[in-house]
């Protein structure tokens, strides 16, 4: 509101009409602007803090297990950190569940780390299909993963992936 008031001060008083009324508005907006910008960096603080504490709650085995996946996953990167990236951003530009934000590109990072690793056992994009939707399915709850139809797309994407990471590993009738 300081903002807002130096502003309409800087008017010459006697400059009645739309100047004041558009720099008051201006000024709501700016302070607007920042109520939500530090809603958001606290509520953000807050989610952070509290999953670590739900964290602390979980019992030893279910904690083991969170870490052993993400261990695997971060191995999967490690092997091959440029075909990593390219399915997890194949993920982000199809983005089968709607939660591509443009700006956290790193948000099918998780999906990419255990997809990967079942692509030796596919034969064709169709294969690819039935990954995903289980995966995805895995991860986000039936409801939510969709029907299979939803992959096909990105199934091609990755398929095409992969056969130019692994030419040999396609067999010859490989399908689409």
């Amino acid at each position: 509101m300081l903002l807002a008031s130096a502003a309409c001060r800087s008017i010459n008083a006697a400059d009645h009409g739309v100047r004041p009324l558009a720099m008051k508005l201006l000024g709501v907006t700016i302070v607007l602007v920042l109520l939500v910008g530090l809603g958001f960096f606290f509520l953000r603080s807050r989610s952070i803090a509290s999953n670590d504490a739900k964290a602390a709650d979980w019992p030893p085995e279910v904690l083991a297990k969170i870490n052993r996946g993400r261990a695997a996953r971060e191995s999967v990167r490690k092997q091959n950190p440029q075909f990593f990236a390219d399915v997890s951003d194949a993920m982000f530009l199809r983005d089968p569940i709607g939660i591509n934000f443009k700006t956290n590109t790193d948000e099918y990072d998780s999906e990419a780390g255990t997809v990967i690793p079942r692509l030796e056992k596919c034969s064709s994009s169709d294969d690819v299909v039935i990954v995903l939707h289980e995966e995805f399915g895995r991860w986000f709850g039936a409801d939510t993963a969709g029907d299979r139809s939803r992959y096909v797309e990105l199934a091609k994407d990755i398929w095409a992936l992969w056969k130019q990471e692994r030419p040999n590993s396609a067999p010859a009738s490989g399908g689409p």
